[in-house]
């Protein structure tokens, strides 16, 4: 839903591996997304030499702008990024569009221009993965397009987002009742969101750094202005010590991300285990939170049955009802059995504003500085558990952080070793 001209848009790549391959793109008639569509094909490449694929759509107040990787019809080859930006007023009445076509070929691939939803943004901002692991640390790249269409300029920001390291080597994710193991195909971001100043994206990565045994969804928030990451984190399943089990441990893989009018963040994705069908998932985050925080994920459609091919794909995608511009839209792929896919989705609002801590079921031994609380109830949407003023040991401890583990644990560090 684009909303400056109160209309919903789509893309979709047409004719691969093809001299017809091209962009369709689609621009609603009205506000109703079920009425009649204004439509065309945008060529991928006069020469026809390449073909377009993986579709990419932004906006800021005025423009549309559709991003596409293109390939050699002859070897399957990389040739670089196409950059469709079109004025949206001219695409409103189905008429010729006024549009410029850039073609981007030292920029690497996978350009994502994101959903600006601030109105005096004049700059499309775009984004995309850099180096995973340089000295410890993950990067990510912004770009962006000045200037007035036909006359536009592609310009690369001086400084990276610098965040938590990762892997580039995902693991396929276990399903449970076969060995057959569903693709997580790589590290690329899959949208992007531009709201009150900050861009918000996501991605599939492999965890840990060393270790790569396991899919986690990586998240980012950036300040765009200037390239610092202003936060970013990891969506797995590990213990306490930060471990992953290769038998029941779930894999997270190909996320979407949307944030409402109250800084609310809803991030979709899927999951799947050695004990679980490729399931649909989100976890939620809300301004108050500690920086770095996501509730436990919430499995909202269990999946129903193995999967075994072809590829499962890179789909996902999670948005804001633009009613109240607040409750969060989300729809994920599960396994549907007999060998079929399926898409769920989820209405989410506000979450729980509970403050009040569930009961300790159990207490690990110290580790050092370390303790491990299991509770006796699921924690989602509780902002207490995290808390330092939550916990006191007696005889005193000093408490210096509260980390949340999963579902129904936390990791206390202590400034003193316990005896």
């Amino acid at each position: 839903y684009e909303p400056y001209s109160d209309r919903f848009v789509a893309v979709a790549c047409a004719q691969r591996r093809s001299s017809a391959s091209g962009m369709l793109f689609g621009v609603s008639e009205t506000s109703d997304p079920t009425g009649n569509w204004h439509l065309w094909l945008l060529d991928a490449d006069s020469t026809n030499s390449d073909w377009v694929d993986f579709p990419n759509l932004g906006f800021i107040q005025g423009r549309l702008t559709i991003t596409g990787n293109l390939f050699t019809i002859a070897a399957d080859g990389f040739s670089g990024v196409n950059i469709w930006v079109i004025d949206t007023a001219s695409a409103l009445d189905g008429g010729a569009i006024t549009m410029e076509l850039l073609r981007i070929t030292n920029a690497g691939g996978t350009l994502v221009p994101p959903l600006t939803y601030d109105a005096g943004e004049t700059t499309q901002h775009l984004i995309r993965t850099g180096t995973a692991n340089i000295f410890g640390s993950g990067r990510l790249q912004l770009y962006n397009l000045t200037g007035n269409i036909g006359a536009l300029s592609f310009n690369t920001n001086p400084t990276a987002s610098v965040g938590d390291a990762w892997s580039i080597s995902v693991p396929n994710a276990k399903q449970m009742g076969t060995t057959a193991l569903i693709e997580t195909n790589d590290t690329r971001l899959l949208g992007a969101v531009m709201r009150n100043g900050r861009l918000w994206t996501a991605h599939t990565v492999a965890l840990s750094i060393t270790v790569r045994d396991h899919a986690a969804v990586k998240w980012w928030e950036i300040d765009p202005a200037t390239g610092t990451a202003i936060q970013d984190g990891a969506i797995e399943d590990v213990d306490g010590d930060g471990n992953f089990n290769i038998n029941t441990g779930t894999h997270y893989y190909f996320p979407s991300v949307a944030i409402n009018k109250n800084n609310e963040v809803l991030i979709g994705f899927s999951g799947s285990s050695g004990q679980e069908f490729v399931s649909s998932y989100y976890t939620f985050r809300a301004p108050s939170y500690p920086e770095g925080l996501f509730d436990i994920p919430t499995r909202y459609f269990s999946g129903v049955g193995t999967y075994s091919g072809p590829r499962w794909g890179d789909y996902s995608h999670t948005v804001v009802d633009p009613v109240d511009d607040t409750t969060f839209w989300t729809v994920q792929q599960h396994a549907a059995g007999s060998n079929r896919g399926g898409n769920s989705w989820a209405q989410v609002g506000e979450a729980s504003a509970d403050t009040t801590p569930p009961g300790i079921s159990a207490l690990s031994s110290p580790t050092s500085t370390r303790f491990v609380v299991t509770f006796s109830e699921p924690m989602a949407d509780n902002a207490a558990l995290v808390s330092n003023a939550s916990y006191s040991f007696s005889p005193s401890l000093s408490i210096v952080s509260v980390v949340r583990l999963n579902s129904t644990q936390v990791r206390i560090n202590t400034a003193e070793v316990s005896t």
